[in-house]
């Protein structure tokens, strides 16, 4: 796993009380329940996180050409990025709404059903602090709202199952990722 993805999960960990003697407080951020077992988590993350780090190191290697991305590498960087901001970091769906609404075909791409779905139940809130006026009134509308969100924010698909759509999507997608592929031909062609 990358460092830094390490250090997101683990900082949300931390920041929720979760530790290897006291399984039971899981990060809602993780979206796992205290009901499950801890350590089959994190290895089933830590799985499906270590299969997306190649995909990853190639879309930021990419993103470092200084060419445009073609329409799959776009979709991983945005889908890949709110995955670690909103998922992993900080279990904040409606924080980053905005995100989801600017990137629909993208999450819609991947096959991120259950995170459009939250979107969808989520909207009429996230308007209404939207009409704020300012930054103040949208973040205590936000704090305002929190346990009036939670139960929706907990439909979205989850840092592994996201996760596992990601993979799938880059999986199927593999020729048209910069750089070669292992076959020789030449992924994110532009």
């Amino acid at each position: 796993m990358h460092s830094i993805q390490a250090i997101l999960v683990c900082g949300a960990l931390a920041a929720t009380g979760c530790n290897r003697e006291n399984d039971t407080k899981m990060p809602d951020s993780a979206n796992v329940t205290k009901d499950d077992d801890f350590d089959a988590w994190w290895a089933e993350y830590t799985e499906v996180s270590d299969a997306l780090d190649p995909y990853h190191d190639r879309i930021i290697a990419q993103h470092g050409t200084g060419k445009p991305a073609n329409e799959v590498e776009e979709t991983l960087f945005i889908c890949m990025s709110y995955w670690l901001t909103a998922i992993v970091n900080s279990g904040d769906i409606f924080g980053h709404l905005d995100y989801i609404i600017g990137h629909e075909h993208m999450f819609r791409a991947i096959g991120a059903t259950e995170t459009l779905a939250t979107k969808e139940k989520l909207l009429p809130l996230y308007e209404e602090m939207q009409a704020k006026s300012t930054d103040e009134e949208r973040n205590e509308f936000w704090h305002a709202t929190k346990e009036e969100r939670e139960d929706t924010e907990d439909l979205e698909e989850g840092a592994i199952e996201f996760a596992k759509l990601l993979l799938a999507y880059a999986q199927a997608h593999d020729a048209k990722i910069y750089p070669k592929t292992d076959n020789g031909e030449q992924g994110g062609a532009h």
